[in-house]
């Protein structure tokens, strides 16, 4: 085992800003599910649910999002930067058409999988269903994020990804929830309305 300075000083300068993006992302997360609690129990309740079957389509992009960032970092290791343009632009193509099939899916079967995935109350579906709907423009924004700041890592542009979660977590996802679900009482909508824009 040989220990190398110039190793060590990379892994940290990739390393450190990813690590910041997604402590700031879990901090978002916290204080965007705050926000939903002062809705109430019921649609607390749904937001759950809802987010327990929307990570299965979580998982398609962000996946695909990995495997594109090791084909990007390979590419352009190889000096191949209009193949790596080109890769970037059809794993987009790709995640956009998975992640809206998929969340198409969800949407239209969401009141079954409530029911008995989960022995909703129809209280909660009533209030998870038309949020599927939307959620799709949520999907196809992530998975576009996936595809897009992985790729940037793997070509060692960690800060330009990490600035831009940073402030849009905290801006779009966290301000605008509690503008759209507090403020103009859209309740679970106005939460993924500020997930939508975030993404």
């Amino acid at each position: 085992f040989r220990f190398s300075p110039k190793w060590f000083k990379e892994i940290i300068k990739v390393g450190i800003p990813a690590s910041v993006a997604s402590f700031a992302y879990s901090i978002s997360s916290t204080l965007t599910t705050k926000i939903c609690v002062a809705l109430g129990p019921v649609e607390y309740e749904a937001r759950v649910y809802i987010n327990q079957l929307v990570y299965f389509v979580y998982a398609f992009g962000f996946q695909i999002g990995r495997s594109n960032a090791i084909m990007t970092g390979r590419l352009c290791g190889m000096g191949e930067l209009d193949k790596a343009d080109q890769m970037q632009r059809q794993n987009t193509k790709i995640v956009v058409l998975i992640n809206a099939m998929v969340s198409l899916c969800f949407a239209l079967f969401a009141g079954v999988m409530l029911k008995y995935g989960f022995s909703a109350s129809q209280d909660i579906i009533l209030a998870a269903l038309p949020v599927f709907f939307f959620d799709i423009i949520v999907e196809v924004g992530r998975g576009m994020n996936h595809v897009g700041q992985n790729g940037l890592n793997a070509t060692g542009d960690v800060n330009f990804t990490t600035v831009t979660s940073i402030v849009s977590g905290f801006i779009c996802c966290v301000g605008l929830a509690y503008v759209f679900a507090i403020w103009l009482n859209l309740g679970l909508i106005g939460i993924w309305a500020s997930y939508a824009v975030d993404e």
